[in-house]
């Protein structure tokens, strides 16, 4: 539970943020929400015939909001409850980061459950390539794993690592493979005993949700 509310706590926070709730109130409700998840059923009862576990705990979400309007003015959950750390003002920098737009809270939810496994999976690898400490520095490499780079990069880093142009070009592209594995095995440990057809449905509807546009908020 832990690890579940460490990883995706900002898409329930960010869903809360669009249904209307305050910084303030985000914050609280999230952590209800979660010591909700820990002393409920929810997660016990999970398989594939509820759906994914993403449209499921997005889906939960707004039954919970719904729940938590009717029980406004009610006393706040008892001394025993457990309570998470937030990092409030960072979820709060990151909320006004998100797109200008008349994207649904839905929407908000998938995009940030999409950057969350992205960042897993980028932490996974580089955690991977420092305890190998063979070749090319993840350091020099990581930039080569962005969609576009400048087209001097694989020089510039092969001038600072010592090597070829072709030897970056094949580390780089090892690197990317390896990142790919990596998202596959977050993405996979998100659903109920996934096929290889289950992950790539995932992966892509993850990246089309990360395909909208907008602006900063003001």
């Amino acid at each position: 539970m832990a690890e579940l509310s460490k990883s995706y706590w900002y898409p329930i926070y960010a869903f809360m943020r669009r249904r209307g709730l305050s910084n303030a109130d985000a914050c609280d409700a999230t952590q209800d929400y979660f010591v909700r998840l820990i002393e409920g059923t929810l997660l016990l009862n999970a398989s594939r015939a509820r759906g994914r576990f993403r449209a499921l705990l997005r889906r939960d979400c707004g039954y919970f909001l719904a729940d938590r309007r009717d029980r406004e003015g009610a006393a706040r959950r008892g001394g025993g409850a457990r309570h998470l750390s937030l990092d409030a003002e960072r979820a709060e920098a990151r909320y006004l980061a998100e797109p200008v737009d008349d994207e649904d809270a839905e929407a908000v939810f998938d995009r940030a459950w999409a950057m969350e496994l992205l960042s897993r999976a980028y932490e996974s690898l580089a955690v991977e390539a420092s305890r190998t400490g063979r070749g090319i520095p993840f350091e020099l490499l990581r930039d080569l794993l962005a969609p576009y780079q400048p087209p001097n990069s694989p020089a510039r880093i092969a001038a600072e690592a010592g090597t070829t142009v072709g030897a970056v070009r094949a580390a780089a592209a090892r690197l990317r493979r390896r990142f790919r594995e990596k998202l596959r095995e977050e993405v996979a440990a998100t659903l109920d005993d996934p096929s290889e057809a289950d992950v790539d449905e995932e992966v892509f509807s993850l990246f089309q949700a990360l395909g909208r546009r907008g602006g900063p908020k003001a």
